[in-house]
């Protein structure tokens, strides 16, 4: 965009040159007017000039290619003439510029070509320069990465979690998931807040920044800690730049006391017999070595006794 700017800067000086020179050499006037059609020409994107009418006066092939018309068919008619959006919908764009003085800028969707196109139109003494870009690629990319930053969101705000991330300074970056509200805590209450603010009264403080003080180091850390009545799983590792550099860690804390629960359970019932709830096989399989090896160690004796039914 800048090199384009300065090429219409150059254009603008041209067209003043032009005009000083009209009343005198037409030689000098003619090179003028060479180099002129030459900057303009050598612009990479598609570019037009109006007068005060909105009537083309040049239009370089890039814009030939937009329009859909050739310089021919376009140089002198009006803006209003030509059906193609691309020219009858700048007209209020062009009569700003020319009414303000100033540049008008933005970036339209134009469904007949189905294009993001980026206009600059640049008012310049009795004409208007406009500048299209096609930005379709760059436009579409940042539509579908909004897209998927809401999707991502929305699946965050459902996962029963606290993501984090902290910069090498225990600040906090960033902080989503459902599992927040559930610690009283929310995303614009935590950024750039220290990570301790991200931890509850029953967290294990020191074992947390232990495990953020090994990611920084490039480990990945695992472990559970108790927030309440409730287990939480942390998982801990580093963030990196695109160069591969430590630049924080991201974190993941997981509610699995009811995985954790249902384990405990599940290992209970394996071993206790489902009638009469005592300890069965396997339970005696697990705790005889156990029991053996701690008598021998006190130098005591041990009976085993087998009753039947």
């Amino acid at each position: 965009m800048t090199a384009a700017l300065t090429l219409l800067a150059a254009a603008g000086t041209a067209f003043a040159a032009l005009l000083f020179f009209r009343a005198g050499s037409y030689a000098q006037w003619r090179r003028l007017a060479q180099q002129r059609y030459s900057l303009l020409e050598s612009i990479p994107d598609a570019f037009f000039i109006v007068d005060r009418r909105f009537r083309f006066t040049h239009v370089n092939e890039r814009a030939e290619d937009l329009l859909r018309r050739s310089a021919a068919e376009l140089v002198g008619k009006g803006l209003a003439e030509i059906f193609d959006p691309l020219a009858s919908e700048l007209v209020p764009d062009i009569r700003l510029a020319r009414e303000s003085g100033a540049p008008v800028e933005r970036v339209q969707f134009f469904a007949s070509t189905n294009m993001w196109i980026e206009i600059r139109v640049q008012p310049a003494q009795d004409e208007l320069l406009v500048h299209l870009r096609n930005v379709s690629e760059s436009k579409t990319a940042e539509v579908r990465l909004g897209a998927k930053e809401r999707r991502l969101q929305v699946l965050l705000s459902q996962v029963p979690a606290v993501i984090w991330t902290v910069d090498l300074d225990m600040r906090i970056t960033s902080a989503a998931g459902a599992a927040l509200g559930a610690r009283g805590l929310s995303e614009a209450s935590l950024e750039g807040a220290p990570f301790e603010s991200l931890l509850g009264e029953y967290d294990e403080k020191e074992a947390c920044a232990a495990a953020v003080a090994r990611a920084f180091g490039g480990e990945t850390v695992r472990y559970e800690s108790r927030h309440g009545d409730r287990w939480m799983q942390n998982d801990v590792e580093p963030l990196r730049d695109p160069q591969g550099e430590v630049i924080g860690a991201v974190g993941v804390m997981l509610d699995v006391t009811d995985m954790r629960e249902n384990t405990e359970r599940f290992a209970r019932l394996a071993r206790q017999d489902a009638l009469t709830a005592l300890p069965n096989r396997m339970a005696l399989q697990e705790r005889l070595p156990q029991l053996i090896e701690q008598a021998q160690g006190n130098d005591e004796s041990m009976t085993v006794l087998f009753v039947d039914v």
